[in-house]
Order: C-alpha cells, then structure tokens, then sequence
C-alpha cells in the first residue's frame, strides 16, 4: 500500500514528449497520453514531492479537498507504476 509519505519519481528511460499540447509518455502502441491533472501528478512526481505533497498540489489547482483527490492520485500513481513509468522511494525520515 502506497504511504502519503512515499516518494514517487518519473522513472528514468522512458520517453516524454508533448504532442498537440497534451503529454505523450511511452512509445508507439504503448504510449499514454495524459489529461490535463494526469500530466500535473506525473509531472509532481519528481522525487523530491512525497504522495501527501502531490494531493495538495492536485487540490489547489483545482480547487477543491486534499480528500476528494487523494483516491484518484493514489489510483493513478498505481497505474503508472504498473506501467513502469514511476517508481517509488521512502520519504528521508527528516521530512516526516
């Protein structure tokens, strides 16, 4: 289970392009193209921003609760990681 205060970084290798304005991740038939708030979490999920961090940031730019978003960042974190397209690191035992 995927902690709020777990590290998640783009995982290196795989290609990023943008196409028509919208974020392109992966190659060919395996390609995903992000929506807007898609491309916000993958782009916050630089290693440096833990879970909780990438709630608040989804949040304030949409304007609404840590709450209502939290189970759709945390889905789609999980999918990217299926996907091996992030990866995961434990948050440094100073910024808990």
């Amino acid at each position: 289970m995927t902690s709020v205060l777990d590290v998640p970084r783009r995982t290196l290798g795989v290609p990023i392009r943008r196409v028509a304005g919208r974020l392109v991740v992966g190659v060919e038939a395996d390609a995903l193209e992000f929506s807007e708030v898609g491309s916000l979490i993958f782009t916050s999920a630089n290693g440096r921003n833990r879970v909780v961090d990438i709630v608040h940031i989804v949040a304030a730019a949409y304007e609404c609760e840590t709450a209502e978003v939290y189970p759709d960042v945390v889905e789609f974190l999980g999918e990217l990681t299926a996907g091996g397209i992030v990866e995961w690191s434990s948050a440094p035992a100073a910024a808990r």
